[in-house]
């Protein structure tokens, strides 16, 4: 636990030095360790540190666009055989939750009781 405690600390900095500097001790600690799935997740880092330095830069993820991706792939699972693309697409901007029913305008759904004069 301790060593991922460490590597959470590393991406909480702030600046690249800070980052490189806490994760050159955390490979030390984890060759120390001798740990075969953090001596594999320690290769695995090294592969993708400039992707992982350019978040600690800039701090932006893909999660969002990941969730919807994976919120999609399920609707399209859940509603194998749509034929019609248009409500295919609402309903996709339904569960993304880009259509809810404050964006409808509904005055053409309901019969209006007229105003008093």
């Amino acid at each position: 636990m301790l060593l991922v405690e460490y590597f959470h600390k590393a991406l909480d900095k702030k600046t690249i030095k800070g980052f490189r500097e806490t994760l050159t001790t955390w490979y030390r600690v984890v060759r120390e360790s001798k740990l075969e799935p953090f001596l594999k997740f320690a290769k695995t880092i090294r592969k993708y540190r400039r992707n992982i330095e350019a978040y600690i830069t800039s701090r932006l993820t893909t999660a969002v666009a990941e969730g919807l991706n994976n919120k999609i792939k399920v609707l399209r699972r859940m509603g194998y055989g749509y034929t019609n693309p248009t409500s295919y697409c609402r309903k996709i901007l339904q569960r993304c939750g880009y259509l809810n029913h404050l964006s409808i305008n509904t005055d053409e759904f309901f019969y209006k009781v007229p105003a008093p004069r």
